[in-house]
């Protein structure tokens, strides 16, 4: 495995697995590796001082496989550079060799495994605790942990803590509410629309919260409300995640106050101009490798993901990559806009609360609102 600029990265012998859900009909498939003889001890992100590593996901990158093959890296770069201190997966792009042979580009991410769990919840294995975004499914843990959440779920929908200091703390005990407001107000922003990626930790203190391990559907579309899908009481996104602790928190004055100041941060500071000039630092990281990875696959049919990709060369490939890559840079211009018309809508704000958490209003933006396409 090499870094983009030729760097070997790794060069172990691995066990390695097909990994993933839909990306699992894409030609190119994601692996999950473990390494042969213990954990592979390196620092492999620059952006994290972990060393140990039982295992980790080489992934094609899944729907985005046939978009922009940037938006994991790049939104893991959005969220080391925004100041919001949340839980996600690092990574990073990579070319893939399998017995020599080239096997294309692949983003290498962090598994959710016990070595993840040491370093970034401070758990030992017997004790870490993972689930899936329903809390129904153990990534991580026992059985008795996913009944642990699931009697907090049921105890927040019995006795809210918006209406009783018992229950306040009841919440607060288990849950690590500032995470969950920081962690919802980026989703929020960048209208990240696959609720179903959200994984559900608890920490060395005992408390939950949300890790963020997926953003092939990051901001796809500038106009997703993605204010109003997070907000449904029937749950979040077309799969229904239940949202019952965000939208229990989001009662209490006092954190409804604390998450509108967070998004208003996110909406000064990730500014069109800034989100692109990290589109375009993503996209250079792989230019090179781009044409190299549409040579190796133009022969396979994508066109099931994207009809439009049917009968395209590599040269046609690599164009079509180009065009995404534009359209990514004009969602980015477009999303501050709809988040400052959308979050007024879902949280019924005043034209004097929406400008005194987010500022002025976007350049032209109801012309924007407008043209949705």
């Amino acid at each position: 495995m090499v870094m983009t600029d030729g760097t070997v990265l790794i060069d172990h012998e691995v066990k390695i697995s097909l990994y993933g859900g839909i990306e699992m009909d894409l030609p190119q498939k994601s692996f999950s590796i473990r390494f042969a003889e213990g954990d592979l001890q390196t620092r492999l992100f620059d952006d994290s001082e972990r060393t140990s590593f039982g295992s980790l996901l080489l992934r094609n990158s899944s729907s985005d496989a046939v978009d922009t093959h940037i938006r994991d890296c790049l939104t893991a770069s959005l969220l080391g550079d925004c100041g919001t201190e949340i839980l996600y997966t690092r990574s990073r792009n990579v070319a893939l060799y399998i017995n020599g042979q080239y096997w294309g580009l692949y983003q290498l991410e962090e598994s959710l495994d016990t070595t993840w769990a040491a370093y970034t919840l401070g758990v030992d294995a017997d004790s870490a605790a993972v689930l899936d975004a329903s809390g129904r499914n153990t990534i991580l843990g026992t059985s008795a942990d996913k009944e642990a959440y699931a009697e907090l779920i049921d105890h927040i929908k019995s006795c809210p803590p918006c209406e009783s200091d018992d229950a306040l703390s009841y919440l607060l005990e288990r849950v690590d509410a500032d995470a969950y407001i920081r962690f919802m107000a980026v989703w929020i922003f960048l209208g990240n629309s696959d609720q179903t990626t959200l994984r559900i930790a608890r920490g060395a203190d005992g408390r939950w919260q949300y890790v963020w391990t997926d953003s092939t559907w990051c901001m796809v579309n500038a106009a997703y409300d993605s204010a109003a899908s997070c907000t449904d009481p029937k749950g979040m996104g077309s799969a229904r995640v239940d949202d019952t602790v965000f939208l229990a928190l989001l009662q209490v004055p006092g954190f409804r106050e604390a998450f509108l100041t967070e998004l208003g941060r996110l909406y000064r500071y990730l500014t069109s101009e800034r989100m692109i000039s990290f589109v375009d630092a993503a996209a250079d990281e792989i230019r090179g490798e781009m044409m190299l990875h549409c040579v190796r696959w133009r022969n396979e049919d994508y066109s099931l993901f994207d009809p439009r990709t049917e009968g395209l060369d590599a040269n046609g490939a690599y164009q079509y990559w180009l065009s995404r890559i534009e359209r990514l840079r004009n969602t980015c211009r477009r999303r501050p806009a709809f988040v400052w018309s959308q979050i007024q809508a879902a949280f019924g704000l005043s034209d004097e609360e929406l400008q005194r958490y987010f500022g002025d209003a976007p350049a032209s933006w109801q012309d924007i609102i407008d043209d949705v396409p």
